[in-house]
């Protein structure tokens, strides 16, 4: 005679758990019970547990104690149960529902949705204690992220989990649209308490047309990169310590493949470069020594070609450095040995060294009709940068050997003042041996020069020296403004504008 297996069927059930800091309310609907045994049942319904508030307290990994602040959590789904003699549990379900309300954070305000598939999740006598071990996968259902440093368009994550006494192991990928743009391979060994992240970040290429702005809410348009190919690496590794904080660590690296894109009204080309950064514990960024980036061109209004520069970063000291920085200009060259910059200083200062500009090209940028000059220049300007401002106190300039030539001729000679007649009519030719300036530069934008030039006129006096003083006056942002209206008409419109 064949014992008939005990079936039980409960509508519903309400509790309450407490557990360190957390309260959750567990409901389970239309449970269904069938028993062969006592301790051998299968057992299925939906389930619903939620916690009103849940706390995650960082401290070991930062610098000071940092939380992750979670409300409205809830999961909920069906579920079946088996209950077997040994007192071991299997869990699983195919749809359980894992939703976040509001998730905050010192960097991220948002919420999200998670679908979880576990396939196995079990409790397993393991030398007198049960072990969990857990087989799933996730899909995210919706991701909103009101705040953070940068926010995905249409973000989604899908992966797996797997657990057992010896370790825990997890692969996730993140979305955008229809592209995947970073994957995450998490490790970790519960006995020597050591684990590892490994993180590789790879956008597709960029192009006009799929700018990096396709793929991440940049929430302005002064900002985007427009052409070549990014990726970011890193391998994390952790390790607790005796005292229970943790320790961890490793590179960071970052790969430029000919990037190119414009921040406000300047167009950058060819980036190129790769640098490594340590993650340090607690949390900081660290180069261990100089990262060496280039760009072919940058265009500002003035034009900057084959760039080279290197990099310094800690931020647990708080400061990034750019050193021996060298850029073409004007057919010649502009360099700074240190560029400082420190959060919690307003200023930067350093010096900008010319050697060999070209009066010529120079001259054809200034608005000026009917000035041309030949002869080279070099010098230092004493540069002061503090809230996107510019200031240079007392610069200086001079003509390279054997000294150079000016040609002015005003449009319209009736018009020139006449105590400047004598003046206007030796720059018409004027050959000089010296020329000395000293250029001071304020906040404003107003740009002052003093130029002293010793020479001659072959038109005048039978090419008797004339020393002359020149004081020029300009707006250095209404000239910029002039040649940069001037770039994105002939040159920048496309780069700029055809996203």
């Amino acid at each position: 005679m064949t014992q008939e297996p005990l079936s039980i069927k409960i509508k519903k059930i309400n509790a309450i758990i407490e557990a360190s800091n957390l309260s959750i309310h567990a409901t389970v609907d239309g449970l269904d019970a069938k028993c062969s045994l006592l301790f051998r049942c299968n057992l299925s319904g939906s389930i619903e547990l939620k916690d009103k508030s849940h706390h995650l307290n960082l401290n070991g990994f930062t610098s000071k104690p940092e939380t992750i602040s979670a409300t409205g959590l809830s999961l909920s789904g069906p579920f079946t149960m088996n209950l077997k003699e040994n007192s071991s549990v299997n869990f699983g379900s195919e749809s359980l529902l894992l939703k976040v309300d509001s998730l905050k954070t010192d960097l991220i305000n948002g919420s999200i949705s998670f679908t979880v598939n576990i396939t196995d999740f079990s409790f397993e006598n393991h030398h007198e204690t049960k072990v969990p071990t857990v087989k799933g996968d996730v899909q995210s259902e919706y991701i909103v992220v009101e705040s953070a440093p940068f926010i995905l368009n249409e973000p989604q994550i899908t992966g797996f989990l797997r657990t057992n006494v010896d370790t825990a192991s997890a692969i996730f990928e993140l979305h955008t649209g229809d592209q995947t743009i970073l994957g995450a391979s998490i490790q970790h060994d519960w006995k020597r308490t050591t684990g590892s992240l490994d993180l590789q970040l790879a956008l597709p290429e960029l192009s006009l047309s799929a700018p990096l702005s396709s793929y991440i809410d940049l929430g302005n348009s002064f900002f985007d990169l427009t052409d070549g190919e990014i990726s970011l690496r890193t391998d994390i590794g952790w390790t607790q310590r005796t005292d229970r904080s943790w320790d961890f660590g490793g590179p960071l690296v970052t790969k430029l493949n000919s990037v190119s894109g414009y921040y406000n009204d300047t167009i950058f080309t060819g980036a190129n470069g790769m640098v490594t950064v340590a993650v340090e514990n607690p949390f900081s960024l660290n180069t261990l020594n100089d990262q060496a980036l280039s760009f072919d061109k940058v265009d500002a209004g003035l034009v900057f070609t084959d760039i080279e520069t290197h990099l310094n970063i800690n931020s647990r000291a708080k400061f990034f450095n750019l050193f021996d920085t060298k850029t073409r200009f004007l057919q010649g060259e502009l360099s700074m040995p240190k560029i400082p910059f420190l959060p919690d200083e307003p200023q930067s200062q350093f010096n900008l060294i010319l050697s060999g500009i070209d009066l010529g090209e120079l001259a054809a940028l200034m608005p000026y009709d009917g000035l041309a000059i030949n002869g080279r220049v070099s010098g230092y300007l004493p540069i002061i940068l503090e809230n996107e401002t510019i200031e240079i106190s007392n610069g200086h300039i001079s003509a390279l050997y054997p000294g150079g030539s000016i040609f002015y001729t005003p449009q319209n000679k009736n018009d020139v003042n006449p105590s400047m007649k004598l003046v206007s009519e030796a720059l018409e030719h004027y050959n000089f041996e010296t020329l000395n300036s000293t250029l001071n530069l304020q906040k404003s934008g107003e740009m002052k020069i003093a130029v002293a030039l010793r020479g001659e006129s072959p038109t005048m006096n039978g090419g008797q020296e004339i020393n002359l003083n020149l004081n020029i006056s300009d707006n250095l942002n209404s000239l910029l403004q002039s040649l940069l209206a001037s770039r994105q008409i002939e040159e920048g419109f496309e780069l700029r504008y055809s996203r």
